[in-house]
């Protein structure tokens, strides 16, 4: 099966995932500084997210032609405004349990690599850990239950939200206080529920967005004013 054939009823899907490939590969070249290796396994920047790039346009042409998600349907302005909105209200609370809990000092990216950095790998994070289990699983529920895809996908959607806050988790290595373990276990579950949810009731392009407003409030504005405000 074609992309073309699979993306017809989203018109300019190919060409905005065509566009959004030469942006993602462009920053990764650019951002040669950029600490990609320890989050892509160590494989060279590029070829990491060349995979990364494959492996989620292979999986949106599998949910596509299955009927479940869409790469991209439309774009407004005031689904920009209710997207930053959601992205402000998780940034708040994650900024509060900054303050509380005192996450690491190195946690985020430093300027101005993080702005080359962020929209990279949260294409990397949204693939690894959204896109690719969704078109692996939602078919195989869907055949097992005798549901439609959409009903598949909404069953789906707890079970994948899962698997990014249990990566996170483990990530923090057995020196955290157990609040901050619970914190990010609840918090990046809540977040990926809210996020799967608009990649299925809008598009992926939404979804994303959300992302990366919310990496723009917490990784860039807060990572930087974090380290006077908390570390000094």
């Amino acid at each position: 099966m074609k992309l073309s054939q699979a993306t017809r009823s989203d018109p300019g899907s190919f060409g905005a995932y065509a566009a959004l490939a030469v942006v993602l590969l462009g920053l990764t070249l650019v951002a040669e500084k950029a600490p990609f290796r320890p989050y892509l396994l160590g494989v060279p920047p590029v070829v990491g997210v060349a995979a990364a790039l494959l492996l989620s346009g292979v999986s949106l042409v599998v949910l596509r032609r299955w009927g479940a998600l869409a790469f991209f349907r439309s774009a407004s302005a005031r689904r920009f405004a209710w997207i930053m909105g959601l992205a402000l209200a998780f940034c708040a609370v994650a900024v509060t349990a900054d303050i509380l809990l005192r996450f690491p000092r190195d946690l985020n990216v430093a300027w101005p690599q993080s702005l080359l950095f962020y929209p990279v790998i949260g294409f990397v994070a949204k693939t690894v850990f959204q896109v690719v289990p969704l078109a692996l699983l939602g078919p195989a529920v869907g055949a097992a239950v005798r549901v439609n895809a959409s009903r598949a996908i909404w069953l789906c959607i707890p079970v994948v939200a899962t698997i990014e806050p249990v990566f996170q988790a483990v990530a923090l290595g057995g020196g955290p206080p157990l609040a901050m373990v619970l914190f990010v276990l609840v918090h990046l579950y809540v977040f990926n529920l809210v996020e799967l949810t608009l990649f299925k009731q809008q598009d992926f392009a939404t979804s994303y967005a959300f992302r990366l407003s919310y990496y723009a409030l917490w990784h860039l504005l807060w990572g930087y004013a974090r380290l006077p405000l908390l570390f000094t």
